[in-house]
């Protein structure tokens, strides 16, 4: 165990050193990463990402979701009831809202921590938004392969949501004392900030350390490293958006959709951490991590499937149409969050 202990430290300490070469002595392509990143950010991932997150949270502090009849869910999952709302945010809001849900039934002590756990481990998906407009639309120019993507994408977590269900109880009625902020319109939109700004460093960091171990794989190996397959995987491990961009240059239709349908699977690094984030204390990384790349598999078999005996070609476009609308649905949000504030601001006036 302290020879464990020990070579973590060395390895972190590794990390650190050559992250601080490649930022002196490589800084033109660790600055262009960095560019890419915050591009990606602004324009893709707020307008996909944080309207949904104040949805999520409505969703995991109602009561409405589970007067629904949804049994055949908590059944099929083996979840208790209340669960289902971390099930319908992963479906409909994307990642990490399914761990923040996950995270707030655990603390209002309706679900323990083990179910907590199962949870963030297949409730944590791309959104569908970001998946049929800014991956199928615009990056495939289809935007059915958008929709089959994401429809891949639930049917493997779902497959493992099933295969690691466990016997049902109801909800737990018994509180705990926890320090959760009060559920309201400002609070959502605070926290829905602080998670958009939180999902900002983990892309950058992930960015970098992508661009970092290519450059050491260059360094390394040579000619290795110039393979297309090494740094689309690399950059596929750290950063979905990157290896969804890096697979979709591949000439092969069947093999580029079943990478990209299993990298959207695995998430990625940064989302890994985005959900260690918000998870606190409940989540397991190491049970994350396996349960990811297990979907992954599944999503990238079924990618191939479908490509193989189901793919018909329609008609394709190249016009984004869901990410302004979600855009202008920020906007709005940030405008009521103002109107709700204006006392405050009555005092600076």
């Amino acid at each position: 165990m302290i020879l464990i202990k020990a070579l973590k430290h060395i390895l972190k300490i590794t990390v650190c050193i050559y992250s601080v070469y490649c930022l002196i002595f490589e800084f033109n392509i660790v600055k262009k990463e960095v560019i890419t990143a915050l591009f990606l950010w602004s324009n893709v991932i707020i307008p996909s990402v944080f309207p949904y997150l104040i949805i999520s949270q409505y969703i995991s502090n109602s009561c409405f979701i589970e007067k629904i009849p949804l049994k055949i869910i908590s059944f099929a999952f083996g979840i208790k009831k209340c669960s289902i709302k971390a099930v319908l945010c992963s479906e409909f809001c994307g990642y990490p809202s399914g761990a923040v849900c996950a995270r707030n039934l655990y603390e209002r002590g309706e679900i323990d921590i083990k179910e907590a756990q199962r949870l963030i481990c297949y409730t944590n998906n791309a959104g569908p938004l970001f998946l049929i407009s800014a991956v199928g639309t615009s990056l495939l120019g289809s935007t059915k392969d958008g929709v089959v993507i994401y429809l891949i994408q639930l049917i493997s977590s779902f497959i493992y949501g099933i295969l690691k269900r466990e016997k049902v109880n109801s909800c737990s009625k018994k509180k705990r004392q926890t320090n959760l902020e009060k559920s309201d319109f400002c609070s959502y939109v605070k926290n829905g900030v602080n998670i958009c700004v939180n999902i900002c460093g983990f892309m950058v960091a992930s960015y970098v350390m992508a661009s970092a171990m290519t450059i050491f794989i260059r360094n390394t190996f040579g000619n290795f490293a110039n393979s297309f397959y090494v740094n689309a995987f690399v950059k596929g491990f750290f950063e979905i958006t990157a290896g969804i961009n890096e697979f979709s240059s591949l000439n092969s239709e069947g093999l580029k959709f079943a990478l990209i349908c299993g990298t959207v699977s695995w998430s990625g690094f940064s989302v890994i951490m985005q959900i260690k984030s918000v998870s606190g204390k409940i989540i397991d990384i190491k049970k994350l991590c396996g349960a990811k790349f297990i979907q992954a598999l599944f999503s990238f078999v079924m990618g191939l499937l479908y490509k193989s005996f189901f793919y018909k070609e329609v008609f394709r476009t190249d016009r984004l149409i869901a990410i302004p609308v979600s855009i202008i649905g920020t906007i709005l949000i940030f405008v009521i969050y103002l109107f709700y504030q204006k006392s405050r601001y009555k005092k600076f006036i």
